[in-house]
């Protein structure tokens, strides 16, 4: 667990289908390109993946932006603003913000993870996760999770969501858990027990979960934990010598 507000940043990759752009700062689109986010600046950066061209304060977001996720069809982008609790919705063809969508006051979003069009977004005070239109700038509504979430991903019709049990009041944790949110109801249909402080969830190619469980940075050394998403249950931990924070 980190601090509650995350000084890091996260680059979206983008495939060639973004070569199409058209960015006022280059001659050329690039063909591959990352975007990057800066949580000092509220600003986004553009990396020419080929050239290694660097485009600076592209574009600018809200305050104490922590991720930047990037849709399905690689049109569009959420970037998640934990300080001014907000999402910037950013047209990527034209390089360009379309618009603000507002979370509750103090929700502290800390990740979102884009699926069919629709944005889901931890609350990492709110201990919950919220169900976005970006597009449309509305919030369906929102749904209880464990304790201060952070990580998602989505496996088998269901969304996955790390809980990473961290108390603020006592700087502890608590044991940590997995909810698993029913996508069609948008329900928690079952929450699974993992390793200490997971932080992430990624999607395997054999289609697992994969649960980056980081430790408490002390005595308890981080795991990788595998959940199968048919039965949502652990198939295997493996253990890490050291802390992580992600994986790929």
């Amino acid at each position: 667990m980190s601090l509650w507000v995350r000084w890091g940043m996260r680059a979206a990759l983008a495939p060639p289908l973004l070569s199409l752009f058209l960015a006022a700062a280059t001659a050329a689109p690039p063909d591959r390109a990352a975007y990057v986010v800066g949580a000092n600046d509220a600003s986004v950066t553009r990396v020419d993946l080929d050239s290694g061209v660097v485009t600076s304060n592209l574009l600018s977001v809200g305050s104490v932006v922590n991720r930047i996720e990037v849709d399905d069809l690689q049109t569009w982008a959420v970037a998640v603003n934990s300080g001014s609790d907000d999402l910037t919705v950013i047209d990527l063809l034209g390089e360009s913000v379309l618009g603000t969508v507002p979370l509750p006051a103090g929700a502290n979003p800390w990740a979102a993870e884009i699926h069919a069009g629709r944005a889901y977004v931890t609350a990492l005070l709110h201990d919950r996760v919220y169900s976005v239109d970006p597009l449309g700038g509305t919030v369906f509504g929102s749904v209880d999770v464990g304790t201060a979430p952070e990580g998602m991903a989505v496996a088998n019709g269901h969304l996955y969501v790390a809980n990473t049990g961290f108390d603020f009041g006592t700087f502890s944790y608590e044991p940590g858990t997995v909810s698993v949110i029913d996508l069609d109801s948008f329900s928690v249909v079952a929450t699974v027990p993992v390793n200490l402080n997971p932080q992430e969830c990624v999607l395997s190619s054999e289609g697992n979960v994969h649960v980056v469980c980081t430790g408490d940075f002390g005595t308890t050394l981080g795991a990788v934990d595998v959940i199968d998403p048919v039965s949502n249950t652990v198939t295997a931990s493996l253990p890490v010598n050291g802390y992580p924070g992600g994986a790929s």
